[in-house]
């Protein structure tokens, strides 16, 4: 890395990243990875940008800043996915710990990742009521995916009672702030009429809403068989 080796300087930024034989250091993993993009490594930039914004972060999070708190604890928990189980159970608890605490100063998106948290058991035991409970915290926040996924459980019956009417209106709020997997559920829902009242042209609406931002090019097809049905709800 010394001798202006990009490889060897992306992996020693690697290894201060993780903490790997030398303490964890955010600071030196960007210098590193700096000298690698300097240097011409393609991979660099995009790591170079992830260091820049944790560190950014970090500084607000410490000048008491919630939503950067949150932000930075979504960034520890994307870590601890990348980087491994070697690397895991350390990121999550950080991610964790900032989550409670931009939680309890009621940040949306803070809710958002400790329901994600307790519904798929990162970095704690999975518990479908407490997830549900950061759900409907976050959905009260106006939270667009905390919306969508109590109003999946309000459509499946999942932990909560059965309500396709509530699971519906929940999915449209998410819907309506731009949230791609509400468009294409609540699409489904005007299909099948769960919740509301079957309408094919509301379906393939918000079917194309969803398609401008998604690809899924199943989807795109049957939208197209779908516009040719004759006598289409008004």
């Amino acid at each position: 890395a010394e001798l202006d080796n990009p490889t060897g300087q992306f992996n020693l930024a690697i290894q201060y990243l993780k903490g790997e034989g030398v303490e964890q250091s955010f600071e030196q993993a960007l210098y590193w990875m700096q000298r690698a993009e300097e240097n011409g490594d393609e991979d660099a930039p995009a790591h170079v940008k992830k260091y820049s914004k944790i560190i950014e972060l970090q500084k607000k999070a410490n000048d008491g800043d919630a939503a950067a708190t949150s932000e930075l604890a979504e960034e520890f928990m994307n870590l601890g996915m990348s980087l491994g189980e070697d690397y895991e159970d350390d990121l999550y608890e950080k991610s964790l710990t900032l989550a409670q605490k931009a939680a309890a100063a009621n940040d949306p998106k803070a809710m958002w990742i400790l329901a994600l948290a307790y519904d798929e058991g990162i970095g704690v035991q999975a518990d479908e009521k407490r997830s549900i409970e950061y759900y409907q915290k976050g959905a009260d926040l106006n939270h667009s995916g905390c919306q969508n996924s109590l109003g999946i459980a309000y459509i499946l019956g999942k932990t909560v009672p059965k309500n396709n009417e509530k699971g519906f209106a929940l999915c449209l709020q998410s819907a309506e702030q731009g949230y791609a997997p509400a468009m294409k559920i609540v699409g489904t829902c005007y299909q099948f009429g769960h919740g509301v009242d079957d309408n094919m042209k509301s379906a393939i609406y918000w079917y194309e809403k969803y398609l401008e931002v998604a690809d899924d090019p199943e989807l795109a097809q049957k939208v197209m068989v779908f516009k040719t049905l004759p006598d289409l709800e008004e």
